[in-house]
C-alpha cells in the first residue's frame, strides 16, 4: 500500500473531493474517482471533484459497487475518509434498482421496488427537453433518464495527450455599470449568469479584441442567442445557430481552413498532402482536433498540406479516429 503522502485525494465532509494534480498517485487517483465523482472545476494545480446522488446512481448503473467507491476513496485518501462520507455513499448506492423502466410495445411500464418512491414517482414527473436548459433548474436530472456518464477527464490532460490541440488562453474580466451591478444583485441566483453573460460592455471588449487581429480568423461562442444576434449585427459577422443548415455551415467554417495563395511562393520539397474522398470528408477532418491540428492548409476540395515531420501522428490520429490511412512515397518535383 502506498504512504499516504503519496496519495492525491483530500475527502471532505461536505462530500467534496479535492485532487492534488502534482502527487505522484494523481493519475491513478483520477482513474480510480471519475467513475463516481461529478468534475466540478479544474485549475493548474487541484481540481475538485463531487459525490452527488446523480453521480453514485451513474456508477451503480456501470456495475459499480457503493463498497467499490468506498475501496476506492480510501486507497488514495491523504486522510482518513470522514464516517458520513461513507455512509452516504452506502445509503446513495443501495437506492439503485428501486425504479425499473421496461417497455411494452409503444409504452414504459414504471416499476417502483418500494413504497416511498413509488409515492413520490406518483406525484412527480420529470420529462426530456430539447435542450439542457430547463425552467425548473434540474438539469442534472436529465442526464439520469438519457444515461450514466462514462468518462471525465479535464482538458488540460486532453491537451497533454494531443486529443485536443494546445491553446494559449487569456481571461479578460469586464466590469458591469453601476446599473447593470444592481440588476445583478436584485435578480434571482439562476438569472444572475445572464445577468453577467449579457454584459453590453463585453461589445467593447470584442472590438478591441478583433482590432488586435485583424488578419485573424475569429470565432466568437456566446451562451444566448439574443446576445449572439446583437453582436452579428454590430460587427456585419455570419451567426451560426443551431437552425444553420449543414451545406451553409460548411460554407462559413470553410475559411479556417484556408486554400494556399496561388501567387505566392509555394515551393515545398519532399511535402506531406492528406487527400481525401471529397470536401465533406476535408472539412470533417480539419475540425477534428486530433486531425487538424496535423494540417497547414488546404490545396484544393480534396487535399491538404501536412505539418513537415507530423506524418507519423498524422497516420496514427487518423487511425484514432476510425479511418485507413492509404500511404505512398513522396516523389522529388
Amino acid at each position: 500500500m502506498a504512504p499516504a503522502a503519496d496519495n492525491a485525494l483530500i475527502v471532505q465532509s461536505d462530500s467534496s473531493v479535492l485532487l492534488e494534480v502534482h502527487a505522484p498517485r494523481a493519475g491513478a487517483a483520477r482513474e480510480a474517482l471519475a467513475p463516481f465523482a461529478e468534475l466540478v472545476k479544474s485549475p493548474e494545480h487541484v481540481h475538485t471533484y463531487r459525490l452527488t446522488p446523480l453521480s453514485i446512481w451513474n456508477a451503480r448503473s456501470s456495475g459499480l459497487s457503493g463498497a467499490a467507491m468506498v475501496a476506492a476513496l480510501r486507497e488514495h485518501a491523504k486522510y482518513p475518509v470522514p464516517d458520513n462520507v461513507v455512509t452516504e455513499v452506502g445509503e446513495l448506492a443501495a437506492r439503485y434498482g428501486r425504479v425499473v423502466l421496461t417497455k411494452d410495445g409503444d409504452a414504459l411500464v414504471c416499476t417502483c421496488l418500494d413504497q416511498p418512491t413509488a409515492e413520490l414517482l406518483a406525484r412527480r414527473r420529470l420529462g426530456l427537453t430539447a435542450t439542457l436548459v430547463r425552467e425548473d433548474g434540474r438539469e442534472g436530472d436529465v442526464f439520469a433518464l438519457i444515461g450514466p456518464k462514462r468518462y471525465d477527464v479535464p482538458w488540460r490532460d486532453l491537451e497533454q495527450r494531443a486529443w485536443i490541440a494546445t491553446a494559449v488562453r487569456t481571461e479578460v474580466r469586464v466590469p458591469m455599470s453601476d446599473e447593470r451591478r444592481m440588476e445583478y444583485a436584485l435578480a434571482e441566483r439562476r438569472a444572475q449568469f445572464r445577468v453577467a453573460a449579457e454584459n453590453p460592455e463585453k461589445t467593447t471588449q470584442v472590438r478591441s479584441i478583433l482590432a488586435r487581429c485583424p488578419e485573424g480568423r475569429v470565432l466568437i461562442i456566446g451562451e444566448y442567442i439574443t446576445q449572439l444576434e446583437w453582436l452579428a449585427r454590430e460587427l456585419s459577422a455570419p451567426l451560426v445557430t443551431g437552425k444553420t443548415p449543414q451545406i451553409e455551415r460548411e460554407q462559413l467554417y470553410d475559411p479556417f481552413l484556408p486554400l494556399l495563395d496561388p501567387e505566392g511562393p509555394a515551393v515545398v520539397t519532399n511535402a506531406a498532402l492528406l487527400e481525401t474522398q471529397d470536401l465533406a470528408q476535408l472539412l470533417e477532418l480539419s475540425r477534428d482536433p486530433r486531425v487538424g491540428r496535423y494540417l497547414l492548409a488546404r490545396l484544393s476540395d480534396t487535399v491538404a498540406l501536412v505539418d513537415p515531420g507530423a506524418e507519423a501522428l498524422l497516420i496514427k490520429a487518423l487511425r484514432a479516429a476510425g479511418h485507413t490511412p492509404r500511404t505512398v512515397k513522396g516523389v522529388e518535383p
